[in-house]
């Protein structure tokens, strides 16, 4: 976890986010998501919910897992800021839609397995949906460039409305590192 969060702060010292900077963190995101794989994380039984694992103090980016059950969906929404997001264990669906206030209409979607990378760059990529495609708990890995306390959720009839995104902490030190007993 150590390595993913100086790599992240390395990136983010440099300056503005942009898709050069964030093909770059698909990378790195894509190795930690290879030892996260390997870890007692993707064992661990986790309810679904969001869990907030690290919150840089200095550059304000936050490390976050979150964990789908069967039928579970978020509604239509958007970040309004730069994201990272791996599929750790199991498969989601990820529909992008358009930028519509009052209809937005599906233009794409793709099913990620454990091991797929994507990013958003708001405005780019930023409206979309994910849902829970397999498995019994799937397992996404998402970085952000500030918390992700509230987002944008499309409501029906209502429009776009600011939700509260509840969340839990999680360390992943905690889990994640071998113990020295286990080298």
């Amino acid at each position: 976890m150590q390595r993913l969060v100086q790599e992240i702060s390395a990136t983010v010292v440099r300056g503005p986010i942009g898709l050069s900077e964030l093909q770059h963190l698909e990378k790195v995101v894509q190795v930690a998501a290879l030892r996260l794989q390997q870890s007692v994380l993707c064992s661990k039984p986790l309810k679904p919910g969001r869990y907030l694992c690290y919150e840089d103090p200095t550059h304000g980016f936050v490390i976050m897992v979150l964990a789908w059950g069967p039928g579970d969906a978020t509604p239509i929404h958007d970040h309004g800021v730069w994201g990272v997001e791996a599929v750790l264990r199991h498969s989601l669906r990820v529909t992008a839609f358009s930028e519509s206030t009052t209809d937005p209409q599906p233009l794409s979607s793709v099913v990620l397995h454990a091991g797929d990378v994507m990013h958003n760059l708001p405005p780019a990529r930023d409206v979309h949906k994910v849902e829970h495609a397999s498995g019994d708990c799937a397992l996404s890995l998402h970085i952000y460039g500030k918390a992700m306390t509230n987002n944008r959720s499309f409501m029906p009839g209502q429009g776009y409305k600011v939700c509260q995104l509840p969340c839990q902490d999680l360390c992943l030190d905690d889990i994640c590192e071998p113990s020295a007993a286990s080298d």
